[in-house]
C-alpha cells in the first residue's frame, strides 16, 4: 500500500490550526491556481507553469489598493514509468498594498501536492495539497494621519504620537494552507471541485 497520500493527509490534519482570516480577494483568481489551492501545483499537461495576477482598485483617481500574485509550479517525474501518481511542487509570491502603500503585506509560499489517479484510464484525479507561508508586513508611519493632528482649517500639525512607537516595524509570522482538489477530465467533460481552507492574514503589529 502506498503510504505517501496518508502521510500528506496527516500533515494537512495538523496544519489546520487557529489562523483564520482570508483578507485577499482576486477578481480573476483562475489566473493564479496556487492562490485557489495548494493542491493544484503540478496538475495539467505541462512540465512547468508560470502565472501572474495584478489587481488595482482606484478611488477618485487614486490607486489605493494593489495586489500582485506570481507563481511557479512543476512536477516530479516518476522513476518508474508505470507509476502514474506523482508529486507537484510550487512557489508563490503575494504583495498586497493597502491605502496607497501605507500598509504593505508580503507572502512567500511553498506548496506541495500529491496527485492520485482513481481509475486506470486516468480520468479521475484526487490531489492533496499542503502549503507553508511566510508573511511579513510593513507599516509606513509617515503616512498615518489622525483627526486630532489637523487644525480647524484642515492643515496638518504633524503632531508627535508617542503610541506609534509601540507598533512593530516589521511583524512577521508563518501560516499553513491546505487543499483537496478533485478533477474529472474526459473527452467530453472537465469538472473540478475543491475543499480549501486558506489562511492568509496580515501579521499582527
Amino acid at each position: 500500500m502506498n503510504k505517501k497520500p496518508f502521510i500528506l493527509l496527516l500533515f494537512i490534519f495538523f496544519a489546520v490550526n487557529t489562523y483564520a482570516q482570508q483578507g485577499i480577494d482576486l477578481s480573476q483568481p483562475y489566473m493564479s491556481s496556487q492562490f485557489l489551492s495548494p493542491a493544484s501545483v503540478g496538475n495539467g499537461n505541462y512540465e512547468q507553469r508560470i502565472q501572474s495576477n495584478l489587481k488595482s482598485q482606484f478611488l477618485d483617481g487614486n490607486n489605493l489598493y494593489r495586489t500582485l500574485v506570481s507563481g511557479w509550479d512543476s512536477r516530479f517525474k516518476n522513476v518508474d514509468p508505470e507509476q502514474k501518481n506523482y508529486f507537484g511542487i510550487g512557489a508563490q509570491v503575494i504583495s498586497d498594498q493597502a491605502m496607497a502603500g501605507l500598509l504593505n503585506s508580503n507572502y512567500i509560499t511553498l506548496d506541495f501536492a500529491y496527485h492520485l489517479f482513481l481509475d486506470a484510464n486516468l480520468k479521475n484525479e484526487l490531489s492533496l495539497g499542503l502549503g507553508v507561508t511566510y508573511g511579513q508586513t510593513y507599516l509606513d508611519r509617515s503616512k498615518l494621519r489622525f483627526g486630532e493632528g489637523f487644525n480647524i482649517d484642515g492643515t496638518y500639525t504633524d503632531g508627535n504620537y508617542d503610541y506609534l512607537n509601540s507598533i512593530k516595524s516589521f511583524p512577521q509570522d508563518f501560516y499553513f494552507n491546505t487543499g483537496l482538489l478533485f478533477t474529472r477530465h474526459t473527452e467530453n467533460m472537465f469538472l473540478q471541485g475543491a475543499l480549501l481552507p486558506l489562511f492568509y492574514q496580515s501579521p499582527k503589529h
